[in-house]
């Protein structure tokens, strides 16, 4: 087998199976599979990822406009999210992950 292959994380992984040295039994001929213990759940996550879809004009003049500043277009999207919670009355980003986090 090569060393590539040893490295290449198994497909049963993700389902909780895990194939380790499969041998085969001398009276049968069956090949022996150990399972794997279960993963235990994530909790849920703090961050939630979303995609957006901006027009390519709109996404170059963000990057402009992030480069100039030295901040990323992600700074930007959060300082339009922070626009649109203050403008319709509801707490702002820090408030909401504080009341979150108690």
């Amino acid at each position: 087998m090569s060393r590539a292959a040893k490295e290449r994380p198994s497909v049963f992984s993700d389902i909780g199976i895990a194939i380790k040295n499969p041998e085969q039994t001398p009276d049968s001929g069956e090949t022996v599979v150990q399972l794997a213990p279960p993963k235990p759940e994530k909790a849920e996550k703090e961050v939630i990822k979303t995609s957006t879809y901006l027009p390519r004009p709109v996404h170059d003049v963000l990057r402009e406009i992030a480069f100039h500043e030295r901040s990323k277009v992600h700074d930007l999207l959060m300082e339009g999210i922070e626009h649109i919670l203050k403008t319709r009355r509801h707490p702002s980003v820090a408030e909401l992950k504080e009341r979150s986090d108690a």
